[in-house]
């Protein structure tokens, strides 16, 4: 082993191995921003690096041996039998051969370690050649700039997902969601540009999917990924656009920055963008992202809101993101963003509440009109609005010039159309519903809020298996999924069959708190689906109806069972109540299909004009 070890530094191995390793890693910083400029696929730089490890045994075999033959060649002995001189076969001695010198010479240890590395880099461009070769230039070497990616056609679509939190502690997913959607939000305000919807583009959250699968799932032609570390002031963020039409690389960046510079971060990633789609906007339609007064510490209040606020799974997280969102304002009272965000929490809380809706509408309307103040862009506050003055406070004319206002301001913004949909249905105007759901289902095909209101569309023109084929395989993969449930009770009841029993006895047990209720529930099923061909079964099932327990929100369904079970004087009874105690549920019932029979009642009419004012009666 000694003896080997000699041979080791006698040879220059070190030196050798030492060259080789200083060599490679330059080799492989070239071979990076070759495959980055020329769009190799993902495999190339990986290639480099197998062939300089296979490489590095070869060189370093090949200058142990080679060093021994020139010394050889120089006359030196390799061993103490070498001192002997040759003799003949009679003893007399002989004198070496001479060797020339230039071709026994010694080759320097630097110069083996070298070509060891330039042939592995040789074969690696000779393999990068032939797939440009046979390939033919990926779509990301195309012309990005100018004209687009064709040269003639700029890209048009992007999906931008979640950023991953690399941050040591991992306590930062708030922020690299918030930032990854502010960026989102700054690019659907682009003219031009279709951007997936957040409910979509984030269902790939703590995946690693196929760039290809989701620009085929979203129908977009370019996917962003990013990353953020946070730690102690510093902040890192790492993002790459990607074709979704075969994988490559269009642009990516690195920003090694303080804190305080996340909003010029997110300005210049979302300007490159443009640049790299190939998109020429109007300087008034760039995206800009300006810091909130209150710094950082108001910017991370407002992203832990937008986090809960899109958790919204219980009333809890409801509040806590509000809660996070008055922080926000507190630490800077001329955040907009903050304030719209505020506005759109009180527009919706009366759904999920029992309380007041006249309180929420008033906080909604104060919130909104502070955050268009300070901001009038925002297309927030006028969401807010769209949805407070429909659902909350049936000012349906204020309502639609809100909803129109904000998808005016946000084209590409979900919950601009998302609540523009609701507001048609909520005054019949199905067909037209249908049609805007339709362009949100375009912008976040994967969102089950908006595969919802498409069923809400089909059973207001009384179209229920259509809503059914649509919110099943919903309740399949949620059981709990609260919306599924109403729309799957709104559409099936109407079409129930014997078989449907166990579903629909299912759907209502959900709500039962106690034996006496599952016992109520079961026996209302019975006696529903037997009520066409018995009229004591009919008798039964009215009799059940009000001990049913349903979710507020479910109320639609009382005045339906009703007059499905023939009794449309009790369904406009409850009907009147709850209009004077200004239920927001009562539009949901009196808009559907199912009170088309009593249109021409005098006491249905007085209803309506109590809710839709001088909107005419609509045909769903």
């Amino acid at each position: 082993m000694k003896k080997f070890i000699h041979e080791i530094h006698r040879r220059s191995l070190w030196q050798v191995l030492g060259v080789y390793v200083l060599g490679s890693w330059l080799v492989l910083q070239i071979v990076n921003e070759l495959a980055d400029a020329l769009n190799l696929p993902e495999w190339a730089p990986w290639f480099a690096v197998f062939l300089l490890i296979v490489g590095l045994p070869i060189v370093l075999a090949t200058a142990f041996v080679q060093e021994g033959v020139h010394r050889e060649a120089d006359g030196e002995p390799e061993s103490d039998t070498d001192l002997e001189p040759d003799a003949t076969a009679g003893g007399t001695p002989m004198e070496r051969a001479s060797t020339d010198a230039k071709s026994g010479g010694r080759l320097l240890t630097w110069r083996r370690a070298t070509i060891g590395g330039v042939a592995a880099f040789a074969l690696w461009g000779v393999a990068a050649a032939v797939w440009l070769m046979v390939a033919g230039p990926p779509d990301g070497a195309r012309d990005t700039t100018a004209d687009g990616a064709d040269g003639d056609v700029a890209i048009e679509s992007i999906a931008v997902l979640a950023f991953a939190d690399m941050s040591p502690e991992g306590d930062q997913e708030h922020f690299g969601d918030g930032i990854a959607e502010e960026i989102l939000d700054g690019l659907a305000r682009v003219p031009g540009l279709k951007v997936a919807a957040r409910s979509s583009s984030f269902q790939y959250k703590g995946q690693s999917p196929d760039v290809r699968d989701v620009g085929r799932e979203l129908g977009v032609q370019t996917v962003l990924e990013g990353s953020v570390r946070k730690s102690e002031g510093s902040l890192r963020i790492t993002v790459q656009l990607i074709s979704a039409e075969d994988g490559f690389h269009l642009w990516s960046e690195t920003y090694d920055r303080r804190d305080e510079d996340i909003f010029a971060v997110q300005e210049d990633i979302a300007r490159s963008i443009l640049v790299a789609l190939g998109l020429d906007v109007e300087d008034d339609d760039l995206p800009s992202f300006e810091a909130p007064a209150g710094g950082i510490e108001a910017h991370d209040y407002y992203l832990l809101g937008l986090s809960r606020f899109h958790a919204r799974a219980t009333l809890e997280d409801v509040e806590a993101a509000l809660s996070w969102f008055e922080r926000a304002v507190a630490a800077d009272s001329s955040y907009a963003h903050a304030h719209g965000a505020i506005a759109i929490i009180y527009a919706a809380l009366p759904q999920w509440t029992v309380g007041s809706a006249d309180s929420s509408a008033a906080r909604a309307r104060r919130a909104a009109a502070r955050a268009i103040e300070l901001d009038p862009r925002l297309p927030e506050p006028y969401q807010a609005l769209c949805q407070s003055l429909s659902w909350n406070e049936w000012r349906w004319e204020e309502a639609q010039a809100a909803c129109e206002r904000a998808i005016e301001l946000g084209p590409n913004a979900e919950l601009s159309r998302q609540w523009y949909g609701e507001f048609l249905a909520l005054v019949g105007r199905f067909d037209e519903a249908h049609a805007s759901v339709v362009r949100s289902i375009e912008l976040s095909p994967l969102s089950p809020v908006q595969k919802h209101i498409h069923a809400w569309t089909h059973s207001g023109r009384a179209e229920y298996d259509s809503a059914v084929a649509i919110v099943r395989p919903i309740r399949e993969m949620d059981h709990d999924d609260f919306f599924a449930r109403w729309n799957l009770m709104r559409a099936l009841f109407p079409i129930a069959r014997a078989e449907d029993r166990e579903v629909l006895t299912d759907l209502l047990l959900q709500s039962a708190t106690t034996a006496s209720d599952s016992a109520t529930h079961e026996a209302f099923v019975v006696a529903f689906l037997g009520a066409a061909e018995d009229p004591a079964k009919r008798a039964e099932a009215l009799a059940l109806v009000p001990r049913l327990v349903l979710p507020g929100a479910f109320f639609s369904l009382i005045p339906h069972f009703y007059t499905m079970l023939g009794d449309p004087e009790a369904a406009i009874d409850l009907l009147e109540a709850e209009t004077k105690d200004r239920n927001i549920y009562v539009p949901v019932a009196i808009s559907a299909a199912f009170m088309r029979p009593f249109r021409d009642d005098p006491r249905f009419q007085s209803i309506w004009r109590e809710v839709y004012g001088d909107l005419p009666l609509t045909e769903p």
